[in-house]
């Protein structure tokens, strides 16, 4: 007599055999070490006739862009820059800013005024994208900077992808 595999026997080798691959695999496993932010001192000088418009689908009159020089990529993960609001009158509102992909979060650190210089922002938290005052960052995450949760490349590609993405002005 010849024996028959039954299904049900198939589905229990098969069920085994993943539960052993999946326990050896687990046995393995080094969970990441907390995120830890390192902190950034702003750019000492920026110049503000190179700007890369960014779109603020937010109901506003102010014309949003990130100074390109001022882009860059922390060891921690989080791309930082200076972004200039201006008004019709020419009036500025600069900030220096940082980005995370991880969590899709942005944290406003500094703001710049004429004559003073950087002054950081107190207590100051990540905030959701979508749940930020202004929606330029969630528009500069998902267009140019992540690739779904990671920084999407070096500065100048970042920079690269920010310019093709700005709104036609």
């Amino acid at each position: 007599m010849t024996a028959r595999i039954t299904p049900r026997i198939t589905a229990a080798l098969l069920a085994a055999a993943i539960s052993g691959f999946v326990s050896a695999q687990n046995a393995n496993f080094e969970p990441d070490a907390p995120w830890v932010e390192k902190p950034q001192a702003p750019p000492e000088a920026f110049a503000t006739d190179t700007l890369i418009p960014v779109d603020n689908p937010a109901r506003s009159n102010l014309s949003f862009g990130v100074v390109p020089e001022t882009l860059s990529v922390g060891e921690d993960g989080v791309i930082r820059y200076v972004l200039v609001a201006k008004s019709p009158s020419g009036a500025m509102n600069v900030q220096y800013e940082g980005i995370r992909c991880a969590d899709r979060t942005v944290k406003i650190y500094a703001n710049w005024r004429a004559g003073d210089g950087w002054r950081d922002r107190r207590n100051t938290e990540w905030t959701e994208w979508r749940l930020a005052t202004g929606r330029y960052a969630l528009r500069m995450g998902r267009d140019a900077l992540c690739n779904v949760q990671i920084v999407f490349g070096p500065p100048e590609l970042l920079i690269e992808r920010l310019a093709a993405a700005a709104p036609l002005r």
